[in-house]
């Protein structure tokens, strides 16, 4: 795990393989606990000001009967394949061929954004990004080595962009003319360019179906060239 890190992301099986042979990464918003009313711990792992879960790893009264650590949430939550992740799959089958919305996660990799389980779904989660969870980010970039980032939202898409070194294009024309979908990631200790595909969240049901020909159009023209 690396040093800013909580969550160790899903790696599909297929990850090697990936869409079209491009290896892709999806990076949703946050992990949140509702567990409120019988969680002794809950106050304290899910503190906004704190941000930081990871005392409670092998102690969360969810998790631990399902032999899983809270810092597996990547992998627990794709396994129970909530809405969130069919539609998503939904969405990505469509570049495997026999695949369907739960086994074309086999074909990527997944976390979240946000490096701690924040206290509800409705918790702003603009206050709870932090400067570490950028740097968590780039730890799993340079682990993964992914060619294409599908990133979930406009929080972590904003806190992803704000980074200008690294996200080298995003005040540029291209942008724009591509209504904000891409972008790209260089890091120093990376051989490539990674390009970033910002998403609505799926669980924005009117703005994720409206969008979707433009989502199309431009993860076509991302994943079907050489």
């Amino acid at each position: 795990m690396g040093i800013k890190r909580f969550f160790k992301p899903f790696v599909g099986a297929k990850y090697e393989t990936g869409l079209f042979g491009k290896k892709v990464l999806v990076i949703g918003d946050s992990f949140y606990c509702s567990h409120r009313e019988y969680c002794k711990y809950f106050q304290d792992c899910t503190d906004m000001d704190k941000k930081d879960s990871s005392k409670y790893d092998t102690m969360c009264p969810y998790y631990e009967p399902q032999k899983l650590h809270l810092s597996d949430a990547p992998s627990g939550e794709l396994a129970e394949m909530y809405g969130v992740y069919e539609k998503f799959g939904d969405f990505l089958h469509r570049y495997v061929d026999g695949s369907n919305n739960v086994t074309v996660w086999d074909y990527v990799a997944f976390t979240n954004y946000v490096q701690f389980f924040v206290p509800s779904a409705t918790a702003h989660s603009r206050s709870a990004v932090s400067e570490r969870d950028f740097e968590a980010f780039k730890e799993t970039v340079m682990e993964l080595q992914p060619d294409v980032i599908f990133v979930w939202g406009t929080i972590a898409g904003e806190a992803i962009r704000r980074n200008r070194q690294e996200v080298y294009d995003y005040d540029k024309p291209e942008f724009h003319e591509k209504e904000g979908y891409i972008c790209h990631l260089r890091l120093d200790d990376l051989n490539r360019e990674v390009v970033i595909i910002n998403t609505y969240h799926p669980s924005a049901w009117a703005y994720w179906s409206q969008a979707l020909p433009s989502l199309k159009k431009y993860a076509d023209e991302v994943l079907l060239t050489k």
